[in-house]
């Protein structure tokens, strides 16, 4: 073959560890002629060589080399193995390849030349000495004729490499000059210092514009003599600007020292101040009473890992409020934006530790601004308002039912776009000490999330302004916090775990809340808001909750428990404000350090729980319980027990919906309320719903309730709905607020149904009272209104050694004739049932209702008036006339298509004088026996209806 190609290599190729095979273009005969260098040193084996017809190839490693630079090069083999013997065949194959062999031969050659030192033509390079003589020497040049001779390293060169390498003074770098004039030594000194501080404490002068200064890892650019705008200035009066890393400078490039006892706020806020983000590295930085100011816009402080610490005295770390002094629309068109706190441990170190107004982070009008990773000691995390609220204009007291105060401070009457927006706080940590510590307080604010934070003595609230109202909470008004997600929070030991005023639009979910001294989740004049899956423990008054004005709250798939620690969670925690008092009205010795206390009225108090006397101690006392109004405190006899109060909780409101205290007001409804799929468990619970104001719909369903009752008392009408409700009651001993129904019903002009419930009284029940009933259901109408109840499907299961007086209680009345009250009791089975309806008030249908002795307790109950007709229910066996007074006359109609073997009774409460009978039954029937004239006065009648005979039988 001939030799096309002129290289005697390829590459360097990058060796990375990865790649195996490297091709070549040059020609090569066989594949001992191809070498391989890795970093300049020859590779002996491990590879193998495929090559090319027409030349080329490929070098495979079966283990990727590197790292470092390879070369795939021609080494061919310099012997000459080609002979041919006198008078053999002349062939060219033989030829071809010793002349291609002796042309790779002289490319290798080539090569290799092209890459020394060549002299000049006509010149001679001489010869070098041997290696003994040329060690330790120079290859200089003659002066005489340029030829290449040796040096000694001695005299004027070992000197100037002494010099160059000495640190004495007028040496070393002082010998090395500059492009920029001068020495490199003073270059250096100018611009390269060990510390920050000594660079802030440099007397040394400018350097002139753009000069580069260095300070430990930090780095500077020189400013302008009359610059105005650097970040620092030497003690020389040098003025710098700090060098940031991308967009991020450092607190310690500004002189800030994390040692937890320098007051570096004045250095940290010249860093804010650059614009840039800011970073602090490990280390406590101690602020003092200031606080940092951030800029308005685009701006990051964070720490650079879990050790960066700043520590504050004041009532703010961080503040925020950009509209400060501003009034009128200003206050709500001007806000910060984008800002970010991050990777910060804030700790308040003044004396009011607990003060729930010390917030690390206090925002005002900000838009964009996101708190996480951070943790907080003996503060709270962020509050967050808007400047009408800071600055007094916005006064909830200005306000009436038809005038919002929030409107008359500024706010839109129309639309929520004035409010701060986008606030995000994620995965903080509080580890406070002391009860009433603040957590995350967010007003006036739409769009948002607070997600994944853990809050030990501290909570979660929003307000949207006041929900009283004549404060801002009619239902008319806007709901000023709006679309958040609270979700996947820890809270404890607060006054309560997420709560807020006027929210529209929040979802709270996946949330656990323990030791709340009064509401562990709470609405306040919200709408369409859900409560679902949070898991709720341990609360003063309430688990969950709902007051004033209301549009669909719902409460779902939520798990609440609560025992006595509970209702003694106040006392623990110091919150008498949460705590109802009893006044101690006698004392005894008890012995053994402790005393009898009397108090006035009967206290659903249990042993074990704890109360305060905070007229002699300041202590928790666990009692034990004597009776409803003696209790034996670990207290020693003392006189002044006499003048005060014990104070306690009951720990047992799982569920409370309030509308208000007013009877008329239309802007207090509460339209949409669920407390659905929830499982409770108590040691004696309450479900309830109370208060004077309307509410359009409460809906109680699908729940698993322990030791738990449901109690809907409401002062205006609206439905509701007690529904596939599961009741077990275990406790037998611990009697609950009042004499409760085990569902109990109650309502003026209203709407109710309890249907598809089941009630399984596991034991005895000790609290419930003679004459009460497990349903029982009380409406009535003093004003003109129709009102309906439904009592359904229901199935009361008594075990063994239980009992319940009645099933079902029912009492219905409507004193306006004009309207109807109606109530159907159908298909229920229960031990009894009742109806104490006034007499001539309510139409009542008792139908398919057994008992568990297989006794029909269906039944109607008709208030006819004078002169009118009844007609007997085809299906219901029993007619209950009734009327207060006597009737002069009455028709009974009996039924058109009756049942065999149906037999109806009639009975009067207060007698009939003329009683017609009427058989308008289909196939005209026979009448047997004498069908009655007059009813007397809580008399009974009897008719049967005999198909076979096709006649009515009077009995």
């Amino acid at each position: 073959m001939a030799v096309s190609t002129t290289n005697a290599y390829d590459g360097p190729f990058s060796a990375n560890g990865v790649t195996q095979s490297f091709p070549f273009t040059f020609t090569a005969q066989t594949a001992g002629d191809v070498a391989v260098l890795l970093n300049d040193q020859p590779i002996i084996g491990g590879y193998s060589v495929e090559l090319y017809e027409g030349g080329g190839g490929t070098v495979t490693f079966p283990v990727a080399p590197g790292p470092g630079s390879l070369v795939v090069w021609l080494d061919p083999d310099f012997t000459q193995t080609t002979a041919f013997e006198n008078g053999s065949a002349w062939l060219a194959a033989p030829v071809n390849l010793a002349n291609d062999r002796a042309a790779l031969r002289d490319q290798a050659l080539s090569r290799d030349l092209n890459r020394c030192m060549r002299m000049p033509l006509g010149e001679s390079a001489g010869t070098l000495p041997s290696a003994s003589r040329r060690r330790g020497k120079f290859l200089s040049f003659s002066s005489i004729d340029g030829t290449p001779s040796l040096a000694d390293a001695v005299t004027t060169d070992a000197q100037l490499r002494a010099d160059v390498a000495s640190v004495d003074a007028n040496k070393g770098a002082t010998l090395v000059g500059t492009s920029g004039g001068g020495t490199l030594q003073q270059h250096l000194d100018r611009t390269t210092l060990p510390s920050v501080a000594a660079l802030l404490a440099s007397p040394l002068p400018a350097r002139g514009a753009g000069t580069m200064w260095r300070a430990g890892p930090y780095a500077y650019l020189e400013a302008a003599p009359l610059a105005a705008d650097q970040h620092l200035t030497t003690a020389g009066g040098v003025k710098l600007y700090a060098v940031p890393e991308g967009r991020t400078v450092w607190a310690e490039q500004f002189g800030a020292v994390g040692d937890g006892v320098t007051n570096c706020l004045a250095q940290i806020q010249r860093a804010v101040n650059t614009g840039y983000n800011v970073m602090l590295g490990a280390g406590a930085f101690n602020i003092g009473a200031g606080a940092i100011v951030p800029v308005l816009a685009n701006q990051a402080i964070s720490g650079a890992n879990a050790g960066t610490r700043i520590l504050y005295s004041g009532t703010r770390a961080i503040s925020i409020r950009p509209a400060q002094g501003m009034t009128g629309a200003a206050m709500f068109t001007t806000f910060a934006t984008n800002l970010r706190v991050a990777r910060i441990y804030f700790q308040y170190t003044g004396t009011s530790i607990g003060n729930a107004s010390a917030y690390a982070v206090r925002a005002i009008n900000v838009r964009g601004l996101t708190v996480e990773d951070c943790e907080f000691q003996d503060c709270g995390l962020l509050f967050v308002a808007m400047e009408a609220e800071e600055n007094k204009t916005y006064d909830r007291t200005t306000g009436s039912t038809t005038v919002d105060p929030a409107v008359l401070a500024g706010f839109s009457a129309t639309d929520i776009n004035d409010l701060n927006e986008h606030i995000y706080v994620r995965r903080n940590r509080s580890w406070n000490t002391v009860y009433g510590s603040g957590g995350v307080r967010i007003n006036w604010a739409r769009y948002g999330e607070i997600s994944d934070n853990v809050l030990g003595y501290s909570n979660i609230s929003w307000w949207g302004g006041a929900a009283g109202f004549a404060q801002g909470g009619a239902v008319q008004f806007l709901r000023r916090f709006a679309h958040f997600r609270i979700t996947g929070n820890y809270c404890s030991w607060n006054n309560g775990g997420i709560y807020g005023n006027n929210g529209e639009s929040v979802i709270v979910a996946n949330n656990t809340l323990e030791y709340a001294t009064d509401t562990a989740l709470d609405f306040e004049g919200c709408s369409n808001c859900l409560a679902i899956g949070n898991t709720i423990r341990h609360f003063g008054n309430f688990a969950c909750s709902v007051f004033y004005a209301a549009l669909n709250i719902a409460f779902r798939a939520n798990t609440i428990e609560c025992t006595l620690e509970g209702a003694s969670t106040a006392a623990r925690a110091g919150a008498t404000t949460y705590m109802q008092s009893a006044p101690i009205t006698g004392y005894a010795d008890a012995g053994n350090g402790t005393t009898k206390v009397t108090v006035s009225g009967d206290l659903d108090i249990q042993t074990g729980q704890q109360v305060l006397i905070t007229e002699i101690t300041p202590t928790p006392l666990t009692v034990t319980r004597v009776s409803a109004n003696e209790f034996i405190v670990p207290l020693a006899w003392n006189a002044a027990l006499a003048g005060g109060y014990l104070r306690y909780q009951q720990g047992r409101t799982y569920f409370q919906a309030i509308a208000g205290n007013s009877t008329t007001l239309a802007s207090s409804v509460q339209e949409v309320v669920e407390f659905s799929g929830n499982a409770v468990t108590a040691r004696d619970g309450l479900i309830g719903r109370t208060g004077d104001g309307p509410t359009d719909l409460v809906v109680v369903s699908g729940n698993m309730l322990t030791n738990c009752v449901i109690h809907l008392t409401y002062g205006l009408g609206g439905t509701k709905i007690v529904e596939n409700n599961r009741l077990m009651f275990k406790s037998a001993t611990v009697p609950p607020r009042g004499n409760y129904a085990l569902i109990d019903m109650q309502g003026h002009r209203t709407r109710g149904s309890v249907s598809d419930n089941q009630i399984v009284l596991a034991s005895a029940l000790a609290w419930v009272p003679a004459g009460s009933a497990a349903i029982n259901a009380t409406v009535s109408a003093y004003t003109p209104a129709a009102i309906l109840t439904s009592i359904e499907r229901n199935r009361i299961l008594v075990g063994s050694g239980a009992s319940v007086a009645l099933g079902i209680n029912h009492s219905s009345e409507n004193t306006h004739p004009a309207y109807d009250a109606v109530a159907r009791i159908t298909g229920n089975v229960v031990p009894s049932a009742a109806d104490v309806s006034p007499a001539g008030t309510c139409a009542t249908l008792w139908r398919d209702n057994i008992a568990p002795t297989g006794l029909s307790l269906d039944r109607q109950t008709l208030v006819p008036a004078n002169g009118s007709t009844v007609t007997l229910g085809a299906m219901v066996p029993a007619t209950y006339l009734n009327h207060t007074a006597a009737l002069a006359s009455l028709t009974l109609a009996l039924p058109v298509d009756p049942a065999d073997e149906a037999v109806f009774r009639v009975t009067s409460r207060a007698g009939v004088t003329a009683l017609t009978i009427t058989n308008a039954t289909t196939g005209t029937p026979t009448v047997y026996g004498t069908a009655p004239t007059a009813l007397a006065a809580g008399q009974t009648v009897q008719v049967r209806f005999a198909k076979a005979l096709n006649a009515w039988i009077w009995e």
